[in-house]
């Protein structure tokens, strides 16, 4: 073989194996998020005419064990309490994982929402 053929071998499997080096670094290299965390204690608006409003108090994660606890406070702006069947949640993950979730309402408003089988992501 000459010194030209080597050459342009010897490019290519560099070429090659820096994209493979690449490709496969990019899926153990955390990624950011695309939605922005809202800060623990902030209440978020819903309902008609946005006169409730649902803060997030806590949470705590458990990668041992995969599971995930949160605790939130669901307040009205009118003097009337918000009836607790009135109060759905809904648990989606981005990836599509076989997550659990189970709600607890607790009183003065207060709800737990425990993940179960949730992967860190």
């Amino acid at each position: 073989m000459d010194h030209a053929r080597q050459r342009k071998l010897i490019i290519f499997g560099v070429l090659v194996t820096s994209m493979i080096g690449l490709l496969i670094g990019t899926r153990f290299v955390p990624s950011k998020s695309r939605f922005q965390d809202t800060p623990i204690g902030t209440g978020l608006s819903f309902g008609k005419n946005n006169n409730a409003t649902i803060s997030m108090d806590s949470r705590k994660y458990n990668a041992n064990q995969k599971f995930m606890v949160i605790k939130f406070t669901v307040k009205s702006d009118g003097s009337h309490p918000i009836d607790p069947k009135y109060v759905s949640f809904k648990a989606v993950t981005l990836e599509g994982q076989d997550t659990k979730y189970q709600v607890l309402p607790l009183a003065n408003s207060q709800y737990i929402l425990l993940l179960s089988n949730l992967s860190k992501g």
